[in-house]
C-alpha cells in the first residue's frame, strides 16, 4: 500500500522532506505540494521530477481526495 502525501512549504526543509518521501521512503509518494510562492512549488515538482499537483493554497491541498497525509514544512 502506498501513502499519498501532500507537502505544504517547498523551501529547503520542504524540498528535503519531499525528496526523502518520494525517493527514499518506501511505500510513500508525494502527490501534492503547496507554497506561498506558487512558482517555488512548481519548481520543486519539476526539479524533483514528481508526478504531483501544485495547489494554490494549503486548504485545497488538505481537502484533496488523493492526499492521505500532510507535512507542513513552512
Amino acid at each position: 500500500m502506498t501513502l499519498n502525501i501532500g507537502v505544504i512549504g517547498t523551501g529547503a526543509i520542504g524540498r528535503d522532506h519531499i525528496r526523502r518521501c518520494s525517493k527514499v521512503l518506501q511505500g510513500a509518494r508525494v502527490v501534492a505540494v503547496n507554497d506561498i510562492n506558487r512558482d517555488n512549488a512548481a519548481k520543486a515538482v519539476s526539479d524533483l521530477q514528481l508526478d504531483a499537483r501544485v495547489y494554490d493554497n494549503g486548504h485545497d491541498l488538505i481537502k484533496a481526495a488523493d492526499v492521505q497525509a500532510v507535512l507542513v514544512t513552512s
